[in-house]
């Protein structure tokens, strides 16, 4: 028989957030990117606390058929050519120095952002550690969702790891992708050394790019993101968590020029390409690639303006332990 999947967290109207019930509608929408439903979902944000969370919320069944396929780094780095290649480099080495800064003696980092992110390899080149886990399609023990079906934690995924056995914890653009990001944070807070701190990376639902562009804003990334968080979200989440935020910064270029020529332009994005499963003659794989790449350049200027402005597409946290 097929798995039941579980009952969806917002069935009774509650705020996973704050478990209050008021909310708004702030735009409604499909699977504009990757055309995997035709399903309608409505963006609502809490009245109290203000996360915006998907509504009717996706089940863990339905997050699994959601899935675009590769992610965003092996979708596009062949496709964006060397001058895009070396910026994105550039922004990522800001993005290490971030991660490095959390270091805690030389221990094991466990990275859980999924796949074969770009930063893994980083790390390990410069000596580090680094354990891999995805728990961004495992369930994990959803103690925080009211009426949702219990499960082992991680369902294997970090089970095998014993406490206190990391130094840092990297989930780079994961929580946002989870049903329940509390428990699963709340878990990964037991794997960490008393001195360690997680880094957490999400985008921003307070970007100019949320606020004007609403449901086709691929932050929102509508149904595969069931909980989007703004600045004070992802800190409340943290603290609920039982964690103490100590760092926050901004990024604007590793994602945030190619994310919003993905959401000005689609069809144009190889990542959505790819997703699509397009099939394209050589000569048109170039030309959309090479209009991508001028449109990624052009929004650079106003992807940096919002970043410098305190509104850019991704917020970045270090945390640790709030009981050390």
């Amino acid at each position: 028989m097929p798995e039941e999947p579980a009952p969806p967290p917002t069935s009774d109207g509650l705020c996973p957030g704050c478990l209050t019930e008021a909310h708004w509608v702030v735009a409604q929408g499909s699977d504009r990117f990757f055309g995997k439903t035709t399903d309608q979902f409505s963006l609502v944000e809490c009245c109290n606390c203000g996360l915006v969370r998907l509504n009717p919320f996706p089940t863990e069944v339905q997050l699994k058929a959601f899935s675009n396929g590769l992610p965003w780094w092996e979708s596009t780095q062949a496709s964006e050519g060397r001058i895009l290649r070396a910026l994105r480099a550039m922004a990522f080495r800001g993005q290490m120095r971030f991660i490095l800064g959390a270091q805690v003696r030389r221990m094991p980092t466990l990275d859980v952002s999924g796949g074969g992110a770009p930063h893994v390899s980083v790390l390990q080149d410069l000596g580090l550690a680094v354990e891999k886990a995805d728990i961004a399609n495992v369930r994990v023990q959803q103690a925080r969702i009211p009426r949702a079906e219990p499960a082992t934690a991680a369902a294997g995924a970090v089970a095998a790891y014993a406490r206190r056995s990391f130094g840092t914890i990297v989930a780079l653009h994961v929580v946002e992708h989870l049903r329940d990001p509390w428990s699963a944070l709340a878990m990964l807070r037991d794997l960490l050394d008393d001195d360690g701190s997680i880094v957490v990376q999400v985008p921003d639902a307070s970007s100019w790019e949320a606020l004007l562009l609403g449901e086709r804003w691929n932050g929102f990334d509508i149904p595969r993101h069931p909980v989007s968080f703004r600045e004070e979200n992802l800190e409340a989440l943290l603290e609920a968590c039982g964690y103490q935020v100590l760092r926050r910064k901004r990024f604007w270029l590793a994602q945030g020029p190619a994310g919003l020529a993905t959401s000005l332009c689609p069809g144009l994005a190889p990542a959505v390409r790819h997703g699509r499963g397009m099939t394209e003659r050589g000569y048109l794989r170039v030309l959309k690639d090479l209009a991508h790449r001028s449109i990624v350049v052009g929004v650079m200027p106003l992807t940096l303006l919002a970043a410098s402005a305190g509104i850019g597409s991704s917020i970045m946290m270090e945390a640790r332990k709030a009981d050390r």
